[in-house]
């Protein structure tokens, strides 16, 4: 019981510091964007620190794949959006986690299996796309000093013009 009691005043600090930075309730069940967008930071922070999907569902009234979602969606928000709201996400994270720095790390510790596995599939992709374009450049060798020439040659936007005379030198036309 002692655990949830700490669990729900660490909510309860980080819903009064949203609170007070977007000037919303976190819990208001409201759908306008604003306070939608907050729910989502407010999520993205509990998960950082370690909570549960189940949990911070929970707290917020939500399901567990709502908060799913919302960890998905603020991604594109706070990289896309305006600086002004990743800035104030960025306060409200850095006021909750002021201190709890230890833990913060001791999670991404715990979830470096999960990383580790994910840059090794990106790694095994990448090196599928390499092999790709070193067959493609060997293919294409041969024409590399064409390919130059028709670089200096042909001034910028008068390519289609210049592929169909090409066509038609190819096909005998001329």
């Amino acid at each position: 019981m002692k655990a949830k009691l700490g669990l729900q005043s660490e909510m309860d600090l980080l819903r009064d510091i949203f609170n007070n930075t977007f000037n919303v309730d976190v819990l208001n069940r409201l759908r306008k964007r604003e306070m939608v967008e907050a729910r989502m930071m407010f999520s993205k922070i509990l998960r950082e620190r370690g909570y549960g999907l189940a949990v911070i569902g929970g707290f917020l009234n939500k399901d567990h794949t709502t908060i799913m979602h919302y960890l998905t969606e603020i991604e594109n928000i706070l990289k896309f959006g305006s600086v002004q709201k990743s800035e104030m996400y960025m306060a409200c994270r850095v006021a909750f986690l002021e201190g709890k720095e230890e833990l913060v790390h001791e999670i991404k510790y715990k979830h470096a299996g999960i990383t580790i596995r994910n840059l090794n599939s990106r790694i095994d992709g990448l090196i599928l796309e390499r092999k790709d374009v070193l067959e493609r450049e060997k293919k294409t060798k041969r024409f590399k000093k064409i390919i130059k020439l028709l670089d200096k040659r042909i001034p910028i936007g008068a390519e289609s013009q210049f592929e169909r005379k090409l066509l038609m030198i190819l096909n005998g036309d001329i």
